[in-house]
């Protein structure tokens, strides 16, 4: 017996084994055929009526041998995009906050909040707990996952107490009737958002 060659063998098949083992694979949840619209639209189920405050977003990672890992990136990837809308948003329901207060509105350690980046961050990292995961999919070279966030539930109320609380040190209160306009401003957001993203994929 060649013991040479049946040893080259052996280790032949270790090795092919294992390349195939790392390899991705479909699961139950994974369609590997015809990408759904959602990947180049991720706003195609968004309902301004029903949804008002609902941001669609679409994570893409590049798949390598490890499908978990790229489900990763591409939820981060997704997350990331959600925290870049936040991270806007916060700055334009200040300038409406500072704007709408006028004169009341003189003190300058409240306005710089606008480009305080350590607030903002502490905000946006308070509030991303909420994305989740609609739907995944991958094409063999990159994975996808579909991801819906809630900025009403997720993101409103952290912004809104913070900014109390920032208030509070220089004695003044948030009142009943700001939050609710800023409520109002943060819907006219993701409207106008959202219809953008909806003339662009038609």
């Amino acid at each position: 017996m060649n013991w040479s060659r049946v040893i080259s063998l052996a280790l032949l098949t270790l090795v092919v084994v294992s390349c195939s083992s790392n390899k991705p694979r479909p699961d139950d949840n994974v369609l590997n055929d015809e990408a759904p619209e959602w990947v180049y639209n991720p706003n195609v189920d968004w309902d301004a009526d029903d949804e008002p405050f609902t941001y669609w977003a679409t994570g893409r990672a590049r798949i390598n041998f490890d499908l978990d890992l790229a489900e990763e990136k591409a939820f981060a990837d997704g997350r990331a995009d959600v925290g870049a809308f936040l991270e806007t948003t916060i700055q334009r329901l200040l300038e409406a906050y500072i704007g709408e207060a006028g004169d009341q509105m003189n003190d300058a350690s409240l306005s710089s909040l606008v480009n305080d980046q350590l607030y903002t961050r502490q905000v946006i990292n308070a509030s991303l707990s909420g994305v989740r995961t609609e739907a995944k999919w991958w094409d063999g070279e990159y994975y996808y996952v579909w991801l819906k966030y809630n900025a009403n539930d997720e993101f409103f109320g952290n912004f809104a107490n913070s900014l109390n609380e920032r208030l509070k040190s220089n004695t003044r209160k948030l009142t009943a009737q700001s939050r609710d306009r800023m409520r109002d401003e943060l819907e006219r957001i993701l409207r106008e958002r959202n219809e953008t993203m909806e003339s662009i994929n038609e």
